[in-house]
């Protein structure tokens, strides 16, 4: 090829770049905020992921029982919910997002300090409450502006990919810091205290210097109703003026049906990660310790991305995964409760992560569809608050069925229930979606 054939490629490709939307999901400056939100993803997901490293340090480094050594692990789940109805009041108030979250990095900094220091299991629970629930609190300004700026059915795809951004790193890392984690446990320190929590400063951080200087544009570029065609034109989207929100909206039924739904998503996720560790030993399989958890990461992380991409293409509504996932996390939980092995454990733990992956993805979208976006921020916060909640009951509940029933079966068993009666409501909501569609079509 000359160069006189060259020169027309190179600018084909010049005039392509070019013409890239500048708002809108396939614009250069979205996908750079998709990329950041995966690494953000990533550091907390590290965090997350090593809870059950934690949850037996905290039995080895303390001598204390499980239901005791619960708390400051579910302190990391259940304070960064309820805190989440603050994050509604401020933006109600007009706060502004970007010193929401510089506020965020410096509490995370100066809890993450004082918790080096922990002595006893009540100092390292109030310094975890700190660091979870204000590290985690950007967390819904981020998803309302994303959700905001990118509302059609295509936004799920999306947030698929800011979760998969980070699966390649996710799986080389995760072992690394299980490993490294289980052997200072090992060797009676608290390295864990330190090791475990530093990426959520990292991500605060990251998520701060990054995202504060668009965030006051993301917020008056976003509308309450935008058609999906807008979304690649070159025109910045216009905000319509937002409908009053009914406070009736908390008292449908089908409100706290969705609700306790995303509760049992949350609960068995987070009952998973903590217990993966001890029940591990319990069965006699200690290599379980570190890999059962990257196993359950491919799973979730496979399915966020596969949960997107079967919404946008029609082939499975929100409701109909949700109801696939409960089904199949109330088969893996039957599954992990007889498994003695690394395969069946394995196994479970994969099965675990593919209905969480493709339910815990569906939250706000489910909120949406049922209830609007102009409540998102409300009905968002108080079911983040509801299920924050009913975690604090996670500490009793391990601490019967393990200290005084000694085995988790009961436990497994009773999350497998819990899964089947989601199933059962989300049934009902396919078949109702199913009747309704033939009635439109005759």
């Amino acid at each position: 090829m000359d160069q006189s054939e060259r020169a027309p490629v190179r600018n084909y490709r010049h005039a392509r770049m070019i013409s890239l939307p500048k708002h809108g999901l396939d614009s250069r400056k979205s996908w750079l905020v998709a990329l950041l939100c995966g690494l953000v993803h990533l550091f907390c997901s590290l965090s997350m992921a090593a809870m059950g490293s934690m949850f037996t340090g905290f039995l080895i480094d303390f001598s204390s029982e499980r239901e005791k050594a619960s708390w400051p692990v579910t302190s990391i789940t259940c304070s960064m919910q309820i805190v989440s109805p603050l994050f509604s009041i401020l933006v109600h108030l007009g706060a502004r997002h970007e010193w929401i979250l510089r506020i965020c990095t410096f509490t995370v900094s100066a809890a993450l300090v004082l918790s080096y220091f922990a002595k006893t299991i009540v100092f390292i629970t109030s310094m975890q409450e700190t660091i979870a629930g204000v590290s985690v609190f950007f967390m819904p300004a981020l998803m309302d502006n994303f959700i905001r700026r990118f509302r059609t059915v295509r936004s799920i795809s999306l947030l698929g990919v800011i979760t998969f951004a980070s699966f390649i790193f996710s799986l080389c890392i995760t072992p690394f810091n299980e490993q490294e984690t289980q052997d200072s446990f090992r060797n009676g320190t608290q390295e864990d205290t330190e090791h475990v929590e530093f990426p959520k400063e990292i991500s605060s951080t990251v998520y701060a210097t990054e995202t504060s200087k668009d965030a006051s544009e993301i917020s008056q570029n976003a509308s309450s109703a935008v058609d999906s065609n807008n979304l690649l034109t070159d025109q910045p989207v216009v905000r319509d003026e937002p409908k009053p929100f009914s406070w009736r909206t908390f008292t449908n039924l089908r409100y706290f049906f969705d609700v306790f739904s995303f509760l049992v998503v949350f609960e068995c996720f987070a009952t998973f990660l903590q217990l993966t560790a001890d029940y591990s030993n319990d069965r006699e399989v200690p290599e379980g310790a570190i890999y059962l958890v990257p196993i359950f990461g491919i799973g979730d992380m496979m399915f966020k991305l596969g949960s997107g991409f079967l919404s946008d293409a029609k082939i499975a509504s929100p409701p109909t995964l949700m109801l696939a996932g409960s089904v199949i996390q109330c088969f893996s939980f039957v599954l992990l409760s007889y498994s003695s092995t690394m395969v069946g454990l394995s196994f479970s733990a994969f099965l675990m992560g593919t209905s969480n992956g493709c339910r815990i993805i569906l939250f706000i979208i489910v909120l949406i569809n049922d209830f609007g976006l102009d409540n998102l921020s409300h009905t968002f916060s108080f079911a983040n608050f509801l299920i924050g909640i009913a975690t604090l009951l996670k500490p009793f509940l391990v601490g019967y069925f393990r200290d005084r029933l000694g085995e988790y079966l009961g436990l497994f068993l009773l999350l497998a229930t819990l899964n089947a009666v989601v199933a059962f409501y989300w049934a009902v909501r396919v078949i109702e979606a199913y009747r309704n569609k033939r009635i439109t079509l005759t």
